[in-house]
């Protein structure tokens, strides 16, 4: 492996993204993400997911967090 691609592959990290779920209107899902209010698809909040729940992004859907 050259130095370079030794770099990158160190230089690469894993994001987590969280939020706070604020309540699902009709088919939107308001979410509030490092401070910033957000609509979303309501589909992509997982089954289950309660009003003031910490939430996670699982690649595919906002789930709740179990820290």
């Amino acid at each position: 492996m050259s130095k370079q691609e030794e770099h990158q592959k160190k230089a690469k990290c894993t994001i987590r993204r969280q939020a706070i779920f604020i309540r699902l209107d009709h088919n939107k899902a308001i979410i509030d993400v490092e401070g910033k209010r957000m609509e979303i698809p309501g589909d992509k909040i997982a089954a289950g997911v309660n009003q003031g729940d910490d939430l996670l992004w699982t690649g595919s859907l906002w789930d709740s967090a179990k820290f």
